[in-house]
């Protein structure tokens, strides 16, 4: 269970960078409103 949370956690970080540096404005509001929600910026 806590390498499954552990990956997970370094997927989700890996969105969030891509996020923040894409160009594609869906995408990034997308994974920045969820991020958002999680209380994480």
């Amino acid at each position: 269970m806590k390498d499954m949370v552990s990956d997970h956690s370094k997927a989700l970080s890996a969105f969030t960078k891509e996020a923040k540096d894409t160009k594609d404005a869906k995408f990034q509001a997308a994974v920045l409103k969820r991020e958002n929600r999680r209380g994480r910026t």
